[in-house]
């Protein structure tokens, strides 16, 4: 069973999830939260093995996927939004999303995104211009890591090979996120 938690701050997406999730064989619902903070205690409490995560949750939904993804034990994400293109798949590769669906996905799409995130594939893989495009919001010293997280390299050997301890990682991380976001004009309008 594929124990799957919904974080998203429309309470009817959120039931409408259930109610989909409910009848679907093989994947449970397991806790649902309204904002990243609630998420985070929900993950903690329930241990999810895939997280469906809507990109402009309160507190960030970013944010929480890479919380999530730096968790332990990490669970699959699923970044879902109704702004799913090439340039949040660029940002959500970056916080460590394993795929992005946008919220107009029919439940067939969700069900196999869920399913394969659980089996630890990466789904999300954005075009190289986006990627170029992300890249020129940054400084010369952040392009390692956003080079080496585009590539699916481990944080933690990321923060090794940088000699970066954890919080000064973390930030540089959630700043190259933010700028790439600015750049990609992917806050919320």
């Amino acid at each position: 069973m594929i124990r799957v938690l919904i974080a998203d701050d429309h309470p009817a997406v959120r039931v409408g999830l259930e109610r989909l999730l409910r009848g679907e064989p093989g994947i449970a619902h397991v806790g649902s939260a309204g904002t990243a903070e609630q998420a985070l205690g929900e993950a903690a409490r329930v241990s999810p093995d895939c997280a469906v995560v809507d990109y402009q949750l309160p507190g960030g939904g970013l944010d929480l996927c890479w919380s999530l993804k730096n968790g332990d034990p990490a669970p699959g994400v699923i970044v879902y939004s109704a702004f799913a293109g090439d340039g949040l798949a660029v940002a959500a590769r970056l916080a460590g999303a394993d795929d992005l669906l946008d919220k107009a996905a029919p439940a067939d799409a969700i069900f196999e995104s869920i399913r394969l995130v659980a089996k630890g594939n990466r789904e999300i893989h954005p075009p190289r211009d986006a990627l170029v495009r992300g890249s020129q919001a940054l400084e010369a010293e952040d392009l390692p890591i956003f080079g080496m997280l585009v590539e699916g390299t481990r944080p933690r050997d990321i923060a090794e090979t940088l000699k970066l301890d954890g919080p000064q990682f973390d930030g540089r991380v959630r700043h190259v996120l933010r700028r790439v976001e600015e750049r990609l004009r992917l806050s919320a309008p």
